[in-house]
Parts: structure tokens; C-alpha cells; sequence
């Protein structure tokens, strides 16, 4: 299972390493997952005839929030998006304004497994084995 950890200054590190971090003030960052595919933030992998599209669930942005604050209070944005097929790890940076959603062109596998992560919900992951299909 891979670790994500977080820094102070609130950056998202994965570090694939035994090393002792319990004198560092890197603490360990909790992945979520659910079974519930309309869980806001959850990525939702669909299989098509070449490769998977990772389609990131997001709230509808409130305006009126936003028209009363500096617009960041409910926004919320989608850093990432990976897909990792078989430990073959493909990871897609989206712009500020770009749609979360992404098609990975990779052959399919046993086992595909998405990340997403955004500003508000975190870090969320979910599975799609071949028994599902």
C-alpha cells in the first residue's frame, strides 16, 4: 500500500521508503475511500476500449459564497488526478480551471486503482478490478 504524508506547510508527499519519520513533523496522510460512488471528491473509473477515464465527483459552486468572501472559501480544486494499472503510475496535473476529469490511454489490467486530490476533500482513491468490469 503506498503513503502519502503532509508536510507543515500543507504539501502532499508520498515517500516509498522505511525510513523512521516519528522525530519529523511529517505526519502520515489518511487516503479516503467509499463504496459510495456519489461521495463528493471520490474518483470514479470507467473502463472504455482504450484505457480509463477518471471523472472526480465535485460539488456545484455556491455563488453566494463566494459573492460574500474572497471567492476561495468554497472553491474547490482538483490538483491531480492518477491512475495506477498494474504499479504502472500515470498522474495528470489539471489547471485551475479544467474540468476534473481525465482519459489515461494505457493498456487495460488487473487492477486499476485512481487518486485524486483537491483542496477541500483531500486525498481520495478507488479500485476497479477486472472482476468488476
Amino acid at each position: 500500500m503506498r503513503k502519502f504524508f503532509k508536510t507543515p506547510d500543507g504539501q502532499l508527499l508520498e515517500i516509498d521508503s522505511d525510513m523512521n519519520l516519528s522525530k519529523t513533523n511529517i505526519e502520515e496522510y489518511d487516503i479516503k475511500t467509499s463504496k459510495d460512488t456519489d461521495v463528493e471528491y471520490m474518483p470514479i473509473i470507467t473502463k472504455t476500449s482504450r484505457g480509463y477515464v477518471i471523472k472526480v465527483n465535485e460539488k456545484e459552486h455556491d455563488e453566494e459564497c463566494c459573492e460574500s468572501h474572497d471567492g476561495t472559501c468554497c472553491k474547490n480544486r482538483v490538483i491531480f488526478i492518477e491512475l495506477d494499472v498494474d504499479n504502472l503510475r500515470m498522474k495528470r496535473f489539471l489547471a485551475e480551471d479544467e474540468k476534473p476529469e481525465v482519459t489515461f490511454y494505457i493498456p487495460h489490467g488487473k487492477k486499476a486503482i485512481a487518486y485524486a486530490y483537491s483542496t477541500k476533500g483531500g486525498l481520495w482513491s478507488s479500485t476497479l478490478s477486472d472482476e468488476e468490469n
